[in-house]
């Protein structure tokens, strides 16, 4: 026989216990249009998406486990911001801005896109490695800015000026203005700043090996071309500046 206390709890054990109830994560969806434009958002997953649309132009937000923002004003001006997991967002302002924040693949991360006055900013992380992107182009420039770890950012002022930085790790930096042509390309952790101004002056620089860093400058129709693991090239024009400084050697 077993004791009255011990039949009581076998009692009880027979009982199910009590359903735990189960929270669905909150999604949020914004969208606002004025004066003839389109916007639209689109959340899931716990994801909150805004988009904010005026004086003709479009926006589109798409979040998914993450937190979207994209806002456009203008006639023909889009924005656009699509984040699988992170934050993005993507803002365009005057007549035929464009602007894309985008995170492709879940793992996190920021995009961050701005075009202004006619300019094409692209912000993206494509693999789901993380890290922040930013791309600002203003006045027609084109901007882009890729990441998969680490920082890479992008900035275009003027027309006919590009800007490009992609960045696998580390950290790279182009700034293009006047009509020239910025390039950052960053395949391990180090470091890349490059700068071009002025029509027809190339600023490129490469980094390859973990800790090196390169700076390269051209101005006036100028070209600098700079790495780690190559000499650099350094062609000054029209009393222009061509400059790279590199692990390798110092030109200009």
């Amino acid at each position: 026989m077993f004791p009255p206390e011990s039949r009581a709890r076998r009692k009880r054990s027979c009982f199910p216990a009590a359903a735990i109830p189960y929270s669905r994560p909150e999604n949020k969806a914004v969208a606002q249009a004025s004066g003839i434009s389109s916007a639209a958002s689109e959340a899931e997953n716990g994801g909150t998406a805004t988009s904010k649309a005026s004086l003709g132009s479009t926006a589109e937000a798409i979040a998914d486990t993450a937190k979207t923002t994209a806002t456009a004003s203008g006639e023909k001006a889009e924005a656009t911001a699509v984040v699988l997991g992170g934050t993005g967002k993507a803002t365009a302002s005057g007549a035929n801005s464009s602007a894309e924040s985008l995170i492709e693949k879940a793992g996190g991360g920021n995009v961050i896109s701005v075009a202004v006055a006619g300019g094409q900013a692209v912000a993206v992380i494509p693999s789901g490695g993380g890290g922040n992107a930013t791309a600002h182009a203003t006045g027609l420039g084109l901007a882009e800015a890729a990441v998969e770890g680490g920082t890479a950012s992008a900035t275009a002022n003027g027309a006919s000026s590009v800007a490009a930085s992609e960045v696998v790790s580390g950290n790279g930096k182009s700034t293009a203005s006047n009509g020239g042509e910025a390039v950052a390309a960053v395949e391990a952790d180090c470091k890349v700043q490059a700068n071009a101004s002025g029509s027809g002056s190339i600023a490129e620089g490469t980094c390859t090996i973990a800790g090196s860093a390169i700076t390269v400058q051209a101005t006036k129709g100028s070209e600098a071309v700079g790495s780690d693991t190559s000499p650099p090239m350094c062609t000054p024009v029209n009393g222009g500046i061509a400059k790279v400084h590199s692990p390798m050697v110092d030109c200009g």
